[in-house]
């Protein structure tokens, strides 16, 4: 007879696949690994990706570099020229640059997602969307020049889009990242959701607050390096809290 002990479920052993958009779907890939799992993605990936199973991490470091913290960019191994979603689920995106139509990375209905060392730039909407009891930890990304539609409007009150979007009692951890260019302000925060820098960041392994991380925020009416340009005025603005949002 079996004992207990041989009884007992194995842990699941972490996959890794590598993934080149030139030649095939990120989305598929995603759709067909078993979990938990890493995908070193590399190439551009011209299409929107949705990810709804838990502990998928989408990782450009295929070079296994250290983070350029002051441009990101530079590091960034794979390129999703689309929606970036993430649903009800834990999930990590390191090491990729996302840019294009609508929002860059979507994380919504109650999932939990570590952003680490991405360059967010120049998509149409906001760069990261936070929504419905979701929550986003963010460490050293560049998130640059959002909110396109709202620039080609020449009206940042046509698009309220900014650099980080936290709706609908969602939280934010950030640190050590630079926001600058975004159309209406690097952080918006809203219904009943709160935005949370620097040493606020949650305890979890392997990322411990630093009281010196401290975000650059390099929007139109705030100061570089401040660590704060708090603002409840109308954009463009540095950040902006409203309806229920608390920092």
């Amino acid at each position: 007879m079996l004992s207990a002990n041989a009884l007992a479920k194995k842990p699941e052993i972490e996959k890794t696949q590598t993934v080149d958009c030139s030649r095939e779907s990120l989305q598929e890939a995603v759709d067909a690994i078993k979990t938990p799992a890493t995908l070193l993605v590399s190439g551009v990936c011209n299409e929107d990706v949705t990810i709804t199973r838990p502990d998928i991490t989408l990782s450009g470091n295929v070079n296994d570099a250290q983070c350029n913290k002051t441009n990101p960019l530079a590091t960034a191994g794979g390129v999703i020229n689309g929606v970036l979603r993430i649903e009800r689920v834990r999930s990590s995106v390191a090491f990729m640059e996302i840019k294009g139509p609508g929002n860059g990375i979507e994380i919504a209905d109650g999932a939990s997602v570590d952003v680490y060392c991405n360059a967010v730039h120049d998509n149409d909407r906001s760069g990261v969307f936070v929504s419905n009891g979701s929550s986003a930890t963010l460490r050293d990304n560049t998130v640059d020049g959002n909110g396109v539609l709202g620039v080609a409007s020449g009206n940042p009150f046509n698009y309220v889009d900014c650099g980080v979007y936290a709706n609908s009692a969602s939280a934010v951890y950030s640190t050590g990242n630079t926001y600058k260019n975004n159309d209406y302000g690097a952080v918006c925060v809203t219904g009943r959701s709160h935005f949370r820098n620097g040493t606020f960041l949650p305890r979890n392994s392997g990322y411990q607050p630093v009281a010196s991380e401290r975000d650059t925020i390099v929007e139109r009416g705030c100061t570089p390096n401040s660590g704060g340009c708090f603002s409840s005025d109308e954009g463009p603005l540095a950040i902006n809290v409203f309806d229920g949002g608390s920092v």
